[in-house]
């Protein structure tokens, strides 16, 4: 199995007024093609950074000092930033956090999804629509020509959380980072979202970056899962194993809230 996603000994550390502070302290991950790797831990753990590193998006006060971040044969910590932000725009994808401002407010969504494949796809206009129905189709939005001239605004939470993942498949990327994507959601919306994500990327084949402060969202999507206390990975291993036989004491006590 190909890994699509090699994190060593990375060290991210946040300055203010002169102290330092660490936020990651020696994380390792690795994600594998075709698989769904679950980071889960605590607010404030580091898990939403680690993804801003990846993505080249850290804050001007939070730095990268040492370690290593792989995509495929690609050292991205080093790597000219445009040539960074071009690899990643292309073949790594995001589902954000809130549905609700994720989107551009005063652009249709047709226009926003349309604006991506013609972007990364040299699509022409007419053929990007067509493409950005077949999207839509494939995150069960019903009636897609008529979403498609809508507003953000106009549209429901799941909605615009199905936009969102439709927008990170679009391009098929290697990998996707889904970083909380269903926070904002209610029980029954967040249900179909996951079963969504897990359909679409076996579909395609997509390496996924899970993120989750919720256990028992991670159980029903990962094939592998690491635990993260503090900004280091406590635990990692399969999920049939990890929450059968959790070895951490703080995997345990994640596991007692089942």
């Amino acid at each position: 199995m190909n890994t699509v996603l090699d994190i060593r000994d990375l060290d991210l550390v946040v300055r203010h007024h002169g102290r330092v502070a660490s936020i990651l302290s020696n994380m390792v991950l690795k994600v594998q093609a075709g698989q769904v790797h679950g980071l889960v831990g605590e607010s404030g753990a580091g898990k939403s950074m680690l993804a801003k590193s990846i993505l080249g998006i850290l804050p001007q006060s939070i730095a990268i000092q040492s370690g290593s971040i792989r995509f495929g044969e690609s050292e991205l910590i080093g790597m000219d930033a445009k040539h960074r932000r071009r690899l990643a725009s292309r073949h790594i994808a995001m589902i954000p956090q809130s549905p609700m401002t994720s989107l551009n407010p005063v652009r249709q969504v047709g226009r926003q999804i349309t604006d991506v494949l013609r972007m990364h796809l040299n699509l022409s206009r007419r053929q990007a629509q067509q493409r950005a129905l077949e999207l839509l189709n494939d995150v069960q939005i019903r009636s897609p020509s008529r979403v498609m001239c809508q507003y953000p605004f106009e549209l429901s939470g799941g909605m615009r959380q199905r936009i969102l993942i439709a927008m990170a498949f679009s391009c098929e990327p290697e990998l996707i980072i889904a970083d909380e994507p269903t926070t904002a959601l209610d029980v029954t919306v967040q249900r179909q979202i996951l079963q969504l994500i897990k359909h679409l990327q076996a579909e395609f084949d997509t390496a996924v970056l899970f993120i989750s402060h919720d256990i028992g969202v991670i159980a029903k999507i990962c094939d592998v899962v690491s635990v993260i206390q503090n900004g280091c990975v406590v635990e990692c291993a399969s999920a049939n194993v990890l929450f059968d036989q959790p070895r951490h004491p703080y995997t345990k006590t994640m596991l007692e809230g089942l």
